[in-house]
């Protein structure tokens, strides 16, 4: 027996869970046990959600799971700031190269080049600013550049032009690149 969600019911399951996620923050309720429970949660059910599309295209579901599920390791590592830095960073580089993968075997980086040169530039500026606080050696750097690039390629992928579907790529998008 397999047990599926309706994807309305998955988009109410992760808007809760993203919702209480970042209610754990010190400006908000500061309970920080609401992120150890809630943001892994949100990311499984992301993964839920992938795991029962793109059966068409088997490559690429497994290549956006493979990330998903990286991605989730990266969650849970960075639950310990300190410990788990690194391990993060390594988790989350993987799967930004999983979805750079995944996302350019259709159609290439910059196949528009106007709204890739826009994402460039935005993507430079927040690079800019983030830059100079990313620890370690430059190979600890690489990983905002790859992240830079996977969310313009989920946003192409998945979005399209439709617009409500647009802005849930977006935040989708930023889940993974925060």
């Amino acid at each position: 027996m397999t047990l599926r969600a309706s994807p309305a019911a998955l988009a109410a399951l992760l808007l809760g869970c993203a919702s209480l996620a970042i209610a754990s923050a010190p400006w908000a309720l500061n309970l920080p046990w609401l992120n150890f429970v809630f943001k892994p949660l949100a990311t499984l059910v992301i993964i839920a959600y992938a795991w029962g599309r793109g059966l068409s295209e088997p490559l690429l579901r497994r290549w956006v799971v493979a990330g998903l599920v990286l991605s989730l390791g990266g969650d849970i590592a960075l639950l310990w700031p300190e410990q788990g830095f690194l391990p993060g960073l390594v988790s989350f580089l993987l799967a930004h190269l999983c979805y750079l993968w995944a996302f350019t075997r259709r159609q290439r980086l910059a196949a528009w080049w106007p709204a890739f040169a826009a994402y460039a530039l935005i993507a430079a500026a927040v690079l800019s600013q983030l830059w100079p606080g990313v620890p370690g050696p430059c190979a600890a750097r690489c990983w905002p550049m790859c992240s830079a690039w996977a969310p313009w390629r989920r946003r192409r992928r998945y979005c399209g032009a439709k617009a409500s579907r647009a802005a849930v790529c977006w935040l989708w998008a930023a889940h993974f690149s925060c």
